[in-house]
């Protein structure tokens, strides 16, 4: 019969084996975790009055909380809300250049929608270059949208396509922020 040292011996060096792979597998960054004020994301902001009433319901939340808030929840809001609208738009407007121009922003959303999915899926994985370049990606979608109306466009659609310019940008900022470990 094994001696009961005999068998303290392997199940330490398993339960050793375990805590390293539990602790390797965790991200070695905190800076994740780590809070920041919003004024200081803010301040980098083209628009640090829209940037700080975004961020502000989840303020004092670590920087990946605050990454996916913008990324998951406002963004998609915003595009979803857009595209909606869109839609409405071109089913109701008997202009038929601007019927055109809102068929155009229509595909332009579609592919912010599929950037944002990207976005978020980077996000997740700590690729925080894939981040920036999604987010950068939805901005000039929605300045395609927003480049040359017919007419002036009287509908929701440039102020929705700014909040999501704006939106996207905070995603930008942070992704900065979170890749610096």
């Amino acid at each position: 019969m094994a001696s009961p040292s005999s068998i303290v011996k392997p199940l330490t060096m398993i339960f050793i084996v375990l805590f390293l792979l539990i602790f390797l597998s965790l991200p070695l960054s905190s800076y994740s975790a780590k809070t920041v004020p919003v004024h200081e994301i803010c301040a980098k902001h083209t628009n640090p009055t829209f940037c700080t009433e975004a961020l502000k319901p989840k303020s004092g939340s670590g920087l990946q909380t605050l990454s996916h808030y913008a990324t998951m929840d406002v963004a998609h809001l915003h595009a979803f809300q857009t595209i909606t609208d869109l839609h409405d738009l071109i089913a109701n407007t008997t202009d038929t250049q601007m019927r055109q121009h809102y068929t155009t922003c229509a595909i332009a959303y579609d592919d912010v929608l599929s950037r944002l999915q990207d976005t978020s899926r980077a996000l997740n994985s700590a690729d925080y270059n894939r981040m920036t370049s999604g987010a950068n990606d939805v901005i000039k979608y929605v300045k395609e949208c927003d480049s040359k109306p017919p007419s002036t466009d009287p509908s929701s659609v440039p102020k929705s396509n700014k909040d999501l310019e704006d939106t996207a940008l905070i995603i930008v900022i942070k992704a900065g922020l979170l890749s610096q470990n």
